[in-house]
């Protein structure tokens, strides 16, 4: 068995993400072979070593598509909208050309990762359990995205790479995707894909690998020592006032103060949630309106190892915004 791993590691979290990752598999399959494809320069040599074969691509393909996603948090009855800028594409190519590369060296078949995918859910990805779900006819075993039954998961899955068309290759293709109307997701369009070139000749099944670090989500990380009191916290702006707040939800404990670090002053923020509902969220309006970084530094009366929210730009602020 061969396992792919696509990755874009451009920070030191990312990238002990990974060696963590290589790790687990080597550990739990070490006759497994692994493959990195990463399309970010900057990863020190010891991550070749980890990995049997690693492809630096310089390319990064970024679609001219936006999307806006945005969730629903009933306690504060406010729908926060996120913009973004629309990588799929790069993801999409990184799976094409790793196929490719699989094909030319013989490679009959490969189980793919995206990096940030859980070490500890490594041993999840069974042989036996694939040889048992999968025919000859089989193309390949695929994950819906969540709940969407419209979209397969683009961070694991599984393909037979000697059974794997032209045709499919042929439709990663970037002036292709650009064409696609941009609510249709990239999830969306690999499915698509998937139907066009293989028609029913393949497995769903929930993999049930979970992520650990991820663009999609905007929980806290998992080692986050704030997650003994919340598991989000989401520096936005009220799309009416243009004030920046900061809300919290999913909480362990009620939280009905928080002490913030913003340029160089440190002031205590209360709840603005009404008592009956402030045990599953909190939200404030910040005092500042300059506003590139935020420290957590004390949760009610606790204080806390500080923890930093950066890369709070202009363009993050008008792309991270709640409606009422």
């Amino acid at each position: 068995m061969f396992i792919t791993i696509l990755s874009y590691c451009d920070t030191e979290i990312k990238k002990n993400q990974l060696r963590e990752l290589l790790f687990s598999i080597k550990q739990k399959f070490p006759d497994y072979k692994t493959l990195v494809y990463s399309h970010y320069v900057n990863v020190e040599p010891e991550y070749y070593s980890l990995s049997d074969y690693y492809i630096f691509d310089k390319s990064n393909p970024k679609s001219p598509k936006s999307f806006v996603d945005w969730v629903y948090v009933g306690p504060q009855q406010k729908k926060f909208h996120r913009v973004g800028g629309d990588w799929g594409f790069a993801v999409l190519q990184m799976i094409k050309r790793s196929i490719i590369y699989l094909k030319g060296i013989g490679v009959a078949e490969s189980f793919f990762l995206n990096y940030d995918c859980h070490p500890d859910d490594i041993h999840k990805i069974d042989n036996r359990l694939i040889k048992n779900l999968i025919t000859e006819q089989h193309f390949g075993i695929f994950s819906n995205w969540g709940t969407d039954t419209d979209s397969f998961s683009l961070i694991d899955f599984y393909l037979k790479i000697d059974r794997v068309s032209t045709n499919l290759l042929n439709s990663i293709n970037e002036d292709y995707y650009n064409s696609i109307p941009s609510n249709i997701i990239p999830e969306n369009f690999w499915k698509s894909i998937v139907l066009e070139s293989m028609g029913s000749s393949f497995v769903v099944y929930d993999f049930n690998i979970r992520s650990k670090i991820s663009l999609a989500t905007r929980a806290l990380p998992l080692e986050s020592n704030l997650r003994k009191y919340f598991d989000t916290i989401l520096p936005t702006t009220d799309l009416l006032t243009r004030e920046k707040c900061i809300a919290i939800w999913n909480n362990v404990v009620t939280i009905y103060k928080i002490t913030l670090q913003i340029n160089g002053l440190t002031e205590t923020y209360y709840n603005s949630i009404p008592s009956v509902l402030s045990n599953h969220s909190f939200f404030c309006k910040l005092n500042q309106s300059d506003i590139s970084s935020i420290i957590v530094v004390g949760i009610n009366d606790d204080n806390i190892e500080p923890y930093t929210l950066d890369g709070l730009s202009d363009e993050y602020w008008s792309n991270n915004y709640h409606t009422y």
